[in-house]
């Protein structure tokens, strides 16, 4: 558990244990501190001393290895970077995309950026293949001496390059959807939108900003849609919301009646005490309900919408076909809530009627008002003759994060680049603006877009106005709470988004 102990911890056992065991275990933990934070001279210095005075020491072999490897760290070329990507192969089509990114930043932070003017690009294929990847990032480290690696894409090459990179201690910034391979080490990082992000983001401006408190779920039953209404459930309870009801359909289902009347109490008979009043002369003369039947109801009663919003984790072509079947089923006068599945303008062909004012999140939108991001909408179509995408805009992002923790003063090894840019807070990006976690995962507000007419077009929100009024609602109690209005008198919409600027 010695790797457990910290530099102040490990002095004072230091002082206790002057001799003997384990004070040569001891001094290894210092110098493994001391590599960690990137003092790299110091912990050589301490390894020449300690394989000097204990040649026959069990623990010699150990101190002459990691002796080596500070060596090998020490001749890391700062400005240069790896790209491992997968430009051939099942995955190629994505990986043009992100190089496309990758080679714009660089373009633009060289006359941006002073000093950027000498950062280098190296970039290996992975086809897409694990074992490929990890080739590359030790053709990269060892041969090429890069500061650090951005890639790979997909999820079996990322967890595998990872791991490789940790054991090389050098920073590599994945582009993959596999949430946790940031866990894999203190060297990995992941800069790519997260579920937990989306259904945060939803949640927050669902009930912060809008005031919206009861919710339904209409999700597939596969594993994304059910990973999704756990997170998306999560953040409701977070923030004191109720989830009113939840019904599953398969992947493949096309007719959603069923689960949309379950939802709104039009499936199975009702006792007459809840049967309202307009539903008239045909509730009392219907035969099913009298014989206690547990058949299906025909569309005689009135649908009971207890609920603000819906909650569709699916992609544009269901949620193109679900929307019109709530509006014949009368489910009319909520908000439809969706994940960037929805982001396609085939969605809008489908079925813009009746998402009139829904909302969703994504990553990136390219119709987005904020300058630094329609700045790069307009250069990337004059460079490349089409619009970037989230990729594209992820990638540059991701490029911009590295080199301004390679431009911070005193960056002179891999550690210290990696401790750097856990220290990034709030910085400028065209997909927003990045703070990084302790735990290696870059953290961004999400867009948050409705549809309004035939077109999308973003909702420009500060989430930090909204978690501070989630702080003043902190100070009520539970029964309070549910009487207080959480609707502001400005809309949301209006508040102008100083995060994402």
């Amino acid at each position: 558990a010695l790797e457990r102990l910290d530099r102040n911890l490990v002095r004072t056992l230091l002082a206790e244990y002057p001799d003997g065991f384990p004070n040569f275990q001891l001094q290894t933990r210092m110098v493994e501190i001391d590599m960690e934070e990137g003092r790299l001279g110091i912990a050589l210095q301490q390894l020449a001393v300690l394989i000097e005075e204990q040649p026959l020491h069990p623990l010699a072999e150990t101190w002459k290895g990691m002796s080596e490897r500070v060596e090998e760290w020490l001749k890391v070329e700062m400005t240069t970077v790896g790209c491992v990507l997968p430009l051939s192969g099942r995955y190629q089509a994505y990986g043009d995309r992100v190089l496309r990114g990758l080679v714009m930043a660089a373009q633009d932070l060289r006359i941006m950026v002073p000093g950027a003017g000498d950062i280098q690009l190296i970039i290996r294929d992975s086809g897409g293949d694990p074992d490929l990847a990890v080739a590359a990032v030790r053709d990269l480290v060892l041969d090429h001496r890069v500061a650090a690696i951005i890639g790979p894409l997909s999820r079996v090459a990322a967890e595998a390059a990872a791991k490789e990179a940790e054991k090389l201690w050098v920073p590599i910034i994945t582009l993959s959807q596999k949430e946790g391979v940031n866990e894999i080490g203190g060297f990995v990082f992941r800069n790519f939108l997260s579920n937990e992000q989306q259904a945060r983001a939803l949640v927050e401006y669902a009930v912060l900003g809008l005031g919206y408190r009861r919710f339904a779920i209409l999700y597939p039953n596969d594993n994304y849609g059910t990973r999704l209404v756990q997170l998306f459930w999560d953040q409701v309870d977070r923030l004191g919301g109720e989830i009113r009801g939840v019904e599953a359909y398969e992947p493949s289902q096309t007719d959603f009646a069923d689960q949309i009347k379950k939802l709104v109490g039009l499936y199975y008979p009702r006792p007459e005490s809840e049967i309202p009043d307009q539903a008239g002369e045909s509730v009392a003369n219907n035969a099913n309900l009298a014989e206690g039947s547990t058949e299906p109801l025909e569309e005689e009663l009135l649908p009971i919408v207890d609920f603000d919003a819906i909650f569709i984790p699916d992609g544009y072509n269901q949620v193109g076909l679900i929307a019109p079947q709530l509006a014949y089923h009368d489910v009319t006068g909520i908000k439809l809530l969706g994940t960037n599945l929805w982001n396609s303008p085939k969605l809008v062909e489908m079925a813009a009627p009746y998402l009139q004012n829904s909302l969703f999140v994504d990553g990136f939108f390219t119709e987005s008002n904020l300058p630094v991001t329609s700045q790069f909408v307009a250069r990337y179509l004059e460079s490349f003759g089409d619009k970037p995408g989230y990729l594209e805009a992820q990638a540059y992002d991701t490029m911009r994060l590295l080199v301004d923790g390679l431009q911070r003063p005193g960056v002179t090894s891999r550690p210290l680049l990696r401790n750097a840019l856990l220290g990034i807070q709030a910085l400028s990006g065209v997909a927003g603006a990045a703070s990084v976690g302790p735990d290696g995962e870059v953290h961004k507000p999400p867009f948050l877009i409705t549809i309004h007419r035939r077109r999308m077009e973003e909702i420009q929100v500060d989430f930090g106005v909204l978690r501070q009024r989630q702080k003043s609602m902190d100070f009520f109690t539970e029964e309070q709470r549910s009487h207080v209005p959480m609707k502001s008198s400005v809309p949301p919409e209006t508040v102008l988004s100083t995060v994402n600027q």
